[in-house]
């Protein structure tokens, strides 16, 4: 079902709904750069929850954390591309986005390797519902790493046909009226 959806929002929601509800855990986000992420452009100065799905003490969605906090364990995945798992992270060194009582299994989603966004897993008892169930979140964390960059790549083919549209549209005006003079 992933690779057919090329609407970015439509898989963040799949991914979400899908991966609490396959793991049980207590509580889903999917974070994403704040800043479009482009071949010319590839600076990141924070990033955004665009989704969460479980009980939260404070809302998630939309909360941003700078990438200089270097100890977040979001920050952490995302910049060094690989999963961070803490049975009982300080919250003295996360964001508001932590789970009072919650262990935290954060694993970024990948694409060339580079992180594209990182999936929060959060639930009270870690060891049985983050550790046994990383595998199974890894691969579907990394199938939607793949879905997402190919709908981020055709939304810039579409964009990219559309400014061609453009120019051909008005380069014909113009010859028409020379032709016409």
């Amino acid at each position: 079902q992933l690779s057919s959806i090329l609407a970015t929002d439509q898989l963040v929601n799949l991914v979400v709904t899908n991966l609490r509800s396959l793991t049980g855990v207590a509580h889903i986000s999917l974070w994403q750069p704040a800043d479009q992420q482009s071949a010319g452009q590839p600076r990141v100065s924070a990033l955004l929850a665009r989704q969460t799905d479980g009980d939260e003490v404070h809302p998630v969605t939309g909360m941003a954390i700078p990438l200089a906090a270097d100890r977040d364990l979001i920050v952490r995945a995302f910049t060094s591309g690989a999963t961070q798992f803490e049975l009982q992270p300080d919250p003295l060194t996360q964001g508001q986005w932590l789970q009072p009582g919650c262990g935290v299994l954060a694993l970024p989603m990948v694409v060339n390797d580079l992180a594209v966004a990182v999936a929060v897993l959060q639930d009270p008892d870690p060891v049985n519902q983050l550790r046994f169930q990383q595998d199974l979140a890894q691969g579907v964390i990394g199938q939607a790493a793949i879905a997402m960059q190919n709908a981020s790549l055709y939304a810039e083919v579409r964009a990219l046909n559309v400014d061609l549209e453009q120019r051909v549209a008005a380069r014909t005006r113009e010859l028409q009226e020379e032709k016409d003079r």
